[in-house]
């Protein structure tokens, strides 16, 4: 019979007992034994003076070595490749996502297409113009008029305009001016990299030479004395196997990073000994002023990493005033937990800091990538290993990418980051995630080897190579704008086709390819990229080709300008036309262009004062539109006073005012009003939040703040965004009980994560009906508790107000009863609740796109045949407005969470694992009001519960709550 038991005895909760649970109880420290802190903090640097070769060489001269050496056999060159230890081949469970989910996650595209190639010409290739060597590892930098070219084996120069080579060498004869015989600085040059120094206007290239074949190791470094390299280079070789400067070792410099900020020159080599184990990172911090010095000593910082677990750091190149410099690597130490990371360095007043770990998405740990295959051939293509490849800071933030695979280990593909270094954190539970991350990856082809490049408008590019057994080898590439979606890039394109199937092992068992390539930012705009990359262009040939494109964004920059104070006036641009809206006004410019703005005060008020502007001059300020940029004027009146409105929180809302309009910009508004006016300010929250308070006021209430403007005057609004579970429509979410055996129901009334109250609702004795999710589904704004009845398969409702219950509705039921409820939310964002649904036998997914009570539509869901995997949870964990599913393995106390575009799965992602599988996860809102779901735990044995307050996808702290020893009650929402 379908009723509820409204009339047994309310039951409250009587006692609770404050317990002592820790956050090492519930998090990924009690389940992996890593510990906390690890790497040494503050580690200053050892300031070197040390004797070391100088040369200042024209291309000319460099020329002349290559004509006047005696015509030799070619050469045949295997750089090797060194890893810092093998990994087990097996990859481990804890690094794997099910492969249902799995499967799931395609390579997120913003369904934009890539740009088109504006230039695009041959480079470099094996036979033809480089020493054969394999690989060639890729790599260039584009200057103003030319591009550079360095691969293992030759330079070259090129116009970027017309795709004219107009220098091409040997590295040997690059370096040769150093001493090219044997034992000296250029005798065995290897592993490349060139960048051009935006600060300085030039190239700076370097390469390491000699290797575990000698006792020395040299690193090479050259600077051109203009941004034509074409001219004159100034050449150092320092002596990489002499620690702190004197101490002979015999050990190696290998795999060079290179970055760079506005005074130094950054370099990271891994340092092997003459056997090929690796034995610690020396990094180099060089002060440009010595690299444009002919001294014949030259005056570095030498930092020397010994813990074993840092391997390839990858300095950034910086770009703009006042950016830090980064170094970025695998976390070894932390690459077999459940959960994978980066670590951070800094350098900071010759100080080396371990800034600490990054959470990012997980990938397989494998001592080798797998081999891609190709067209036309069995034998396949070496992509190497995990190892960061390349890094950028702008803006503060921090880029970088690196080859991975699919969860199976069975396919590469391409893994990118966007980080603020601010989140890295020593201690793992605290690790911060990136800002975005994604992949680029394809149903067929591998991508291997990318690099990656920002320019000035926030917009990402990735170079990268790519094959199939359908595809030859060639290069690709894609980018994405400031304002895709985040964690996207746009489709991939090709860069160049391969012609052949491509193997080449000379004397190893590798065919190999890469190791790196290069991407990077025309600095003649600072928004044109430019990528190099690999490609077989024979059967036994690599070749290099060049591609330059520009994102859409990079075609108009957008100017904003806002007029604020007392006063009143007029901004007119010398060219174009401004757009305004209230206060603030837009237009649009094309890159490069220079705009004057003229301020003109109306009667009564005076222009005060400009800011944002490139220059200023009395009343006009003068802006170029390398990037989007906002000016900001200030006019004044003394008989006028400013009432400033600001809106903050998580939600949204209006604000209106008794005098005046609020002229808003984003969420601050202004209005100018005679001095002494009294002002009643009106806030009136949007759906999905509330309002929750004013500050600043001279008299407030509910929903009403009143000011006398004696003065400029400021005043906050809060609106918060509602949250799951809030049964008193305070901002704050509750806790709701059932008692399993009475039937009892009751809430815990929250103040963020504190109980101080409890309220009860009707007992419904009947315990076959299950309390399975909370949502608002009657558009009153207080959630009603959904209920399924376990034998017959009915669904209903009771609609509460005010943590009370008023009515209750039936919804169509299900009488197939494997289907289980196991979250709520508005997946298809149109304002009302959805409910998702598992099979308990079969696995499959579905969810009910419900209008109301009613059912709209019904879709599936990709199914997950492994039932250990409970989904326990929804909420919009990465903050992109759609509602995420979260997963707990009951066997395995693996966590992960569906990232949803919608109610499409985008991709998925492990949150720390809590092995102990009697704690359950009960409970998913947002506590602290932060704008993430927090995850409430309870231990089914002993009945202790927590909170993890989380930041996205990783927990930043755990807050006991009260223990319930009568395990009979159980938190059934909100979820």
């Amino acid at each position: 019979m379908k009723t509820f038991n409204k009339y047994a005895a309310v039951v409250v909760l009587s006692a609770v007992i404050m317990c002592g649970v820790s956050y090492a109880e519930v998090s990924k420290e009690s389940v992996t034994g890593v510990p906390g802190t690890y790497g040494v903090q503050g580690t200053p640097g050892n300031v070197i003076t040390q004797q070391a070769p100088v040369s200042v060489v024209t291309t000319e001269e460099m020329k002349k070595h290559d004509a006047l050496q005696p015509v030799k056999p070619p050469k045949k060159r295997i750089i090797p490749l060194k890893r810092r230890h093998n990994h087990s081949t097996a990859v481990p469970d804890v690094n794997q996502l099910p492969p249902e989910l799995q499967s799931v996650v395609p390579g997120a595209s913003s369904g934009q297409q890539a740009p088109s190639l504006l230039t695009s010409f041959t480079g470099l290739d094996l036979n033809g113009n480089a020493s054969h060597a394999i690989p060639p590892d890729t790599m260039g930098a584009a200057g103003p008029v030319y591009l550079m070219t360095i691969v293992n084996g030759a330079v070259a120069y090129y116009n970027k305009s017309t795709g004219a080579r107009t220098a091409h060498i040997t590295d040997g004869a690059f370096w040769a001016s150093l001493g090219s015989g044997s034992g000296e600085p250029a005798d065995g040059v290897f592993d490349p990299k060139v960048i051009y120094d935006q600060y300085l206007g030039r190239f700076i290239a370097v390469e390491l030479a000699l290797g575990n074949s000698s006792t020395k190791s040299y690193i090479l470094v050259g600077i051109s004395s203009t941004s034509d390299p074409n001219g004159t280079w100034t050449l150092h070789a320092i002596r990489a196997d002499l620690d702190n400067g004197s101490t002979q070792t015999t050990n190696w410099a290998d795999y060079p990073g290179v970055g760079m900020d506005e005074n130094n020159l950054y370099i990271s080599v891994n340092m092997f000994n003459t056997s090929g184990s690796f034995q610690y990172v020396k990094s180099y911090a060089i002060p440009k002023t010595q690299l444009t010095s002919t001294a014949s000593t030259i005056t570095y910082s030498e930092f020397i990493n010994n813990n074993a677990y840092d391997f390839t750091l990858q300095p950034c190149a910086a770009f703009g005033s006042g950016q830090s410099v980064y170094f970025v690597s695998e976390d070894y130490l932390n690459s077999t937990s459940s959960a994978s990371y980066l670590k951070l360095f800094t350098i900071t007043n010759n100080t080396w800091t371990t800034l600490g770990s990054i959470h990012v998405q997980t990938y397989p740990v494998v001592s080798s990538l797998p081999s891609a295959p190709q067209l036309g051939s069995s034998e396949k293509i070496s992509t190497n290993d995990t190892r960061v490849l390349n890094s950028v800071c702008r803006g503060g933030y921090l880029w970088a990418t690196q080859s991975v695979t699919n969860s199976a280990a069975t396919k590469t593909e391409v893994a990118w980051y966007q980080i603020n270094p601010a989140s890295a954190s020593t201690t793992l539970a605290s690790a911060g995630t990136p800002v975005q991350q994604g992949r680029v990856s394809d149903p067929n082809l591998f991508y291997y080897f990318p690099s990656i490049a920002v320019n000035s408008a926030g917009d990402a590019a990735l170079g990268f190579s790519g094959s199939s057994s359908s595809t030859y080898a060639g290069g690709y590439y894609t980018a994405r704008l400031s304002t895709d979606a985040a964690g996207t890039m746009q489709s991939v394109a090709q860069l160049v086709a391969g012609a052949a199937p491509y193997y080449l092992t000379y004397s190893g068992t590798e065919n190999r390819w890469g190791d790196y390539s290069a991407t990077t930012v025309d600095p003649s705009d600072d928004l044109t990229f430019w990528t190099i990359q690999e490609y077989a262009k024979g059967s036994t040939n690599w070749g290099t080709w060049w591609g330059s494109f520009k994102t859409s964004s990079s075609a108009q920059q957008t100017l904003t300008v806002t007029m604020s104070g007392s006063g009143s006036g007029t901004v007119t641009p010398s060219t174009g036309s401004i757009s305004w809206t209230g206060n603030t006004g837009t237009a649009s410019y094309g890159a490069g262009t220079q705009v004057v703005l003229t301020a003109a005060a109306a009667s009564g008020s005076t222009v005060t004062s400009w800011s944002g502007c490139d220059t200023t001059s009395g009343s006009t300020c003068t802006v170029t539109m390398s990037t989007a940029k906002t000016v900001s004027v200030v006019f004044t009146n003394p008989s006028n006073a400013v009432l400033t409105v600001v809106k903050q929180g998580t939600g949204s809302g209006t604000v209106t005012s008794s005098t005046g309009t609020l002229s808003w910009s984003g969420k601050t508004g202004t209005v100018t009003i005679g001095k002494d006016t009294q002002v009643t300010l009106t806030s009136a929250a949007a759906s999905g939040s509330v309002f929750t308070s004013w500050s600043g006021c001279d008299n407030a209430t509910s929903t009403t703040c009143t000011v006398a403007m004696t003065a400029d005057r400021s005043v906050t609004a809060v609106f918060t965004k509602k949250v799951s579970g809030d049964f008193l429509l305070n901002g704050n979410a509750d806790i709701l009980w059932r008692n399993s055996y009475s039937g009892a129901n009751v809430i815990w009334t929250m103040t963020t994560t504190t109980p101080p109250g409890t309220l009860s609702l009707p007992s419904n004795t009947d315990t076959n009906w299950e309390i399975v999710g909370t949502a608002d589904f009657t558009s009153n704004g207080y959630p009603a508790i959904l209920w399924r009845h376990k034998l017959y398969g009915y669904n209903a409702i009771w609609v509460t107000s005010i943590g009370s219950v008023t009515s209750a509705q039936f919804l169509p039921g299900v009488s197939d009863t494997t289907w289980k409820i196991v979250g709520t939310g508005d997946f298809d964002n149109d304002s009302y609740a959805d409910i998702l649904w598992r099979n308990s036998t079969t696995g499959n997914v579905a969810l009910w796109l419900m209008t109301g009570t009613s059912v709209k539509s019904a879709m599936m869901l990709p199914t997950v045949s492994d039932t250990n995997w409970d989904i326990v949870g929804t909420g919009d964990f990465d903050g992109d407005s759609s509602i995420d599913v979260l997963w707990r393995n009951k066997s395995t106390g693996y966590n992960v969470v569906w990232l949803m575009s919608g109610t499409t799965p985008a991709s998925a992602q492990y949150i720390a694992a809590v092995s102990d599988t009697a704690w359950k996860i009960t409970a998913v809102s947002d506590f602290n009001a932060d704008g993430y779901p927090d995850i409430v735990w309870s231990n089914s044995v002993v009945g202790a519960n927590a909170i993890w307050l989380m930041n996205g996808l990783s927990a930043a702290s755990a807050v006991s709550l009260p223990t319930v020893s009568d395990t009979t009650w159980k938190i059934v929402g909100p979820k």
